[in-house]
């Protein structure tokens, strides 16, 4: 396995043009990410080296967003942002910035709405969490929709709250 980049020709890319490169390859992947710590509350902005194959250990910046009601909920939740295409071009460090800052009352929601799983030291879902993180999926695709709230499909005896 190749070195990973450091730092600097990590940022590179994204100083070059001001929006960072279209990668080519269909192993790329999306590589522009909206990352949630759910222990800490931090929500970040997180752009993989795009030179990387998405199949090497470390590309992605956690679990996808995707709750299941078996597994709890993970350390790290990262959505996809859907960029380099025509209608969301890469995100430079200030669009980043500024996207993070426009989803995190969405990621507030989802951090306020996890319930402690009883008789465990674990973190659950709740369907008000789950609607949440749904939202700051409909923010970042391509035509940046936006939230839709409590999903009245999703019922909370699901996910044993």
């Amino acid at each position: 396995m190749p070195p990973v980049p450091g730092s600097q020709s990590t940022r590179t890319p994204l100083e070059d043009d001001g929006r960072g490169p279209r990668p080519f390859s269909i192993e790329a992947g999306h590589y522009q990410h909206i990352v949630l710590n759910t222990v800490s509350g931090e929500l970040s902005f997180h752009c993989a080296d795009h030179r990387r194959s998405s199949q090497e250990d470390g590309y992605y910046p956690g679990t996808l967003f995707a709750p299941d009601h078996s597994g709890g909920v993970p350390k790290v939740l990262y959505w996809n942002i859907d960029s380099g295409v025509s209608e969301r071009p890469h995100h430079d460090v200030s669009e980043a910035n500024a996207f993070a800052i426009e989803v995190a009352p969405l990621a507030q929601i989802l951090l306020d709405h996890l319930v402690l799983v009883p008789e465990t030291n674990t973190l659950g879902w709740s369907a008000e969490a789950v609607s949440a993180g749904l939202d700051i999926g409909r923010a970042c695709t391509r035509h940046r929709l936006g939230p839709k709230g409590r999903r009245a499909w999703i019922d909370n005896s699901f996910w044993d709250c």
